[in-house]
């Protein structure tokens, strides 16, 4: 008996070190499309974001990228995002300063767009669940 148990607690061992849960977590690739881009100078600053708690903050950001504008299209790749429901920002910074300006009553002066083309900053309405190895987001940039 005690043989027998010692060999199953072996097995169990064996086969639990062999599993990493790292290598278990199903993953895909969002390429990201924008479109719209005005001006061919600045930055474009992109941001991929998991769930809507961390939707506000740019230090929350699950991926974030800055692609430099030279086209009025580009595309960029979030590769092996796992599984989830995500939205994506962006913004267009033309002058260089690393921040989106704003006009009067805080309306944007620079182009911005979401995930959905939502046209405002709303988790709910930019968000979209990753559950296959490729899931295609276009963007429409706004000014």
């Amino acid at each position: 008996m005690k043989i027998k148990t010692l060999l199953v607690t072996i097995l169990l061992t064996t086969l639990f070190i062999g599993l990493n849960p790292q290598e278990n977590v199903l993953k895909g690739d969002i390429p990201v499309s924008i479109k719209n881009i005005r001006a061919q100078k600045g930055n474009l600053f992109l941001a991929l974001y998991k769930g809507e708690a961390n939707f506000k903050s740019n230090e929350n950001a699950q991926g974030k990228t800055i692609i430099p504008v030279k086209e009025d299209e580009c595309t960029y790749l979030f590769k092996d995002i796992p599984y989830g429901n995500y939205a994506i920002s962006l913004f267009h910074d033309k002058n260089g300063n690393k921040k989106i300006d704003k006009g009067l009553f805080g309306i944007p002066k620079e182009g911005y767009g979401f995930s959905n083309n939502a046209k405002m900053p709303k988790y709910k309405k930019a968000s979209f669940d990753l559950k296959s190895v490729k899931y295609e987001v276009i963007i429409k940039l706004r000014y």
